[in-house]
């Protein structure tokens, strides 16, 4: 069972239990009171008794609480037990053997990540806009590996943590260190899963799909001529700005939809692609629809950023033929492939290393799942 500090709401852990199942994932939240938690609660609460291991064991709860601020407090998991049948098997090495290794694994992991609405804006972030701040992950972390229920000699721990890996730790001093630096300089988690990154690939990704002789691999600096126009149709301004700015580092050139229409006339304006980013995904799949309705875009150039997973998402947006990229899907993916990686053997720098290197093959599904080291 992976044990995920959630914070006060988690989609991606939301989603999670959704697809690999309730019982593989133990969320701790801040609030019982968040309608993220009665949601849980409401599809959960007759799930009836676990028997991971074939035998019928007590009911394992929903979740767990542990308010805001006192993740470093012993009273705040008094009474948290983590049974021996919630370790997982490490798979042997390549070569056979475990370098001395236990062959039990605690699976920690946090999601650190800002609020639902604008995660798909790609504005870089300051640690004091997170409900869940790396002072209580590192201290929930600390705690959990005590509640374990079996000697520490006899398991390793693998603690995964999604976050804007770019993202603003302040300091005294008018300082402020980037959240992956800290992070790994004061050993706080095992594994870092940007939250940034993965969302600028999959968002290039789709805008070269639909890339007309434009040259890609040209130097980054390119004049405001050969930057290639896409359009960008969001009701935030500052959401706007920072999707532009990361975008134009990379070759684009992102303006509104009111700017393409002045710019290129109806005709044009259709034929160049678009991201469709509203409040809500509700809003977003309205907004698409009534564009297209007025032939004003076109199902094969729109793309709908979706900053969270819902009903919404499969029922409305699965009848269309327009592309969609959710944040909380590739939160997820990431977060179960190195969890994958941990289960055959592979040490958290190595999977660190094949994040930072191999991100694109990662999310694209070409990296090899043999070989540990």
């Amino acid at each position: 069972v992976v044990v995920r500090l959630g914070g006060e709401v988690s989609d991606v852990t939301n989603l999670s239990m959704a697809r690999e199942g309730r019982r593989s994932i133990f969320p701790i939240f801040e609030r019982s009171d968040s309608p993220n938690v009665q949601a849980l609660v409401h599809n959960y609460a007759c799930d009836g008794s676990v028997s991971v291991t074939g035998v019928e064991e007590p009911i394992i709860p929903i979740y767990w609480n542990c308010r805001n601020g006192r993740y470093g407090r012993k009273d705040s998991w008094r009474g948290m037990r983590i049974p021996p049948h919630w370790l997982f098997d490490v798979a042997l090495t390549s070569r056979g053997v475990r370098k001395g290794r236990p062959d039990k694994l605690l699976i920690l992991e946090a999601d650190a990540t800002g609020g639902e609405s604008d995660s798909l804006s790609l504005r870089r972030t300051t640690s004091a806009e997170l409900d869940l701040d790396l002072y209580e992950v590192a201290q929930g972390f600390h705690n959990l590996e005590q509640c374990v229920d079996a000697p520490p000699c006899s398991f390793d721990t693998i603690r995964v943590l999604l976050v804007d890996a770019e993202m603003l730790v302040r300091k005294g001093g008018g300082y402020a260190v980037e959240a992956d630096g800290y992070v790994r300089a004061l050993a706080l988690a095992d594994v870092v899963v940007d939250a940034r990154a993965p969302l600028v690939f999959a968002m290039t990704k789709w805008l070269e799909s639909k890339s007309t002789g434009f040259d890609e691999t040209k130097s980054k600096l390119f004049s405001r001529k050969t930057l290639q126009p896409i359009i960008l149709e969001t009701p935030n301004e500052e959401w706007f700005e920072s999707i532009r700015a990361e975008l134009s580092a990379l070759g684009y050139e992102v303006i509104s939809f009111v700017e393409a229409l002045e710019r290129y006339g109806k005709d044009g304006a259709i034929e160049k692609p678009m991201f469709v980013y509203e409040n809500s995904i509700a809003d977003t799949v309205h907004t698409i629809k009534r564009l297209e309705d007025q032939n004003f875009a076109r199902d094969d150039m729109v793309c709908a950023l979706f900053p969270h997973h819902s009903d919404e998402t499969n029922d409305e947006a699965s009848e269309t033929k327009y592309a969609t990229i959710c944040s909380t899907d590739i939160y997820s993916q990431l977060l179960l492939w190195v969890r994958r990686q941990a289960l055959q053997g592979r040490s958290p720098s190595n999977i660190q290393k094949r994040l930072d290197e191999s991100l694109g093959d990662i999310l694209l599904g070409k990296q090899e799942e043999i070989g540990c080291v």
